[in-house]
């Protein structure tokens, strides 16, 4: 009888701490569904999420900046496309036109070429016109302009005088 008493009581001990992993599993999972709940929540809102254009909200504004210094000369400010593994933009400056004739002057366009640079920063790199030899001939790197000599742009000013020195050269 001592037997069947000891048997049961290991049963009944089981029995309770089975009992009890049961319940802490039940509370356990409440607290991974609540969480779930929050964490698909939140990812939703991430989806929604938009961050900054650099083409938009950096380099549009720049451009814009750019003109009002040109007298002169204007641009198509719906073509701040980004290209290339670089993601280069050109922005071509054309002589407005005149107002007796309905044609663009003769002189040719001015451009320079914008960069992202280090976006967290605001950076905006452009391109000096200036080539190095980093990459050979038909590489990848060459085809996608990673020779061109780029620099951060410090100034607006320092972008109307790059794009001055082009319009000397054109007289």
């Amino acid at each position: 009888m001592e037997q069947i008493n000891t048997l049961a009581a290991i049963k009944d001990n089981f029995c309770t701490q089975f009992q009890t992993f049961k319940a802490s599993q039940r509370q356990l999972q409440s607290k991974i569904y609540a969480r779930q709940w929050q964490i698909d929540k939140l990812k939703m809102q991430m989806e929604k999420l938009h961050g900054p254009r650099w083409t938009v909200d950096l380099l549009q504004p720049v451009v814009n900046e750019i003109k009002k210094r040109l007298p002169g000369w204007d641009y198509d400010d719906d073509q701040l496309i980004p290209l290339g593994l670089a993601c280069r933009v050109s922005v071509f400056f054309n002589k407005k036109k005149n107002t007796r004739s309905s044609q663009l002057s003769t002189k040719k366009s001015i451009h320079i070429i914008f960069i992202p640079g280090e976006l967290k920063n605001a950076e905006l790199l452009y391109e000096t016109g200036e080539q190095v030899a980093r990459f050979d001939p038909g590489t990848i790197g060459e085809i996608n302009g990673f020779n061109r000599v780029t620099k951060p742009l410090e100034s607006i000013k320092e972008a109307v005088t790059f794009l001055k020195k082009q319009i000397k050269a054109q007289k």
